[in-house]
């Protein structure tokens, strides 16, 4: 019996640089090949099946839109440029 997805919700609190942004679409897109990728590599490490994923992302801050609890089981939340660890780098 296949397991059910992972449902990821990417909050996207930020865009990422042009190349970047134009490559994946947004930190969402980014995210989803790197844990794709993630899953991949452990399939091929254990002999185990790929874990399946369901990745979504949600702009909060232009749109504010955010997941319904209900609907996801992890959370992963891009940084940002003004959070409070690269403000600290800006300053030096």
């Amino acid at each position: 019996m296949p397991s059910s997805p992972l449902r990821i919700a990417v909050l996207e609190c930020d865009t990422p640089q042009p190349r970047c942004n134009e490559r994946y679409g947004g930190y969402g897109g980014l995210f989803k090949e790197l844990l794709l990728a993630g899953t991949e590599a452990y399939a091929k490490e254990t002999g185990q099946p790929k874990p399946t994923l369901d990745v979504s992302k949600y702009d909060v801050v232009n749109e504010e839109h955010y997941p319904k609890l209900d609907d996801i089981d992890a959370i992963l939340i891009t940084g940002s440029s003004t959070s409070p660890s690269t403000s600290l780098r800006h300053q030096n």
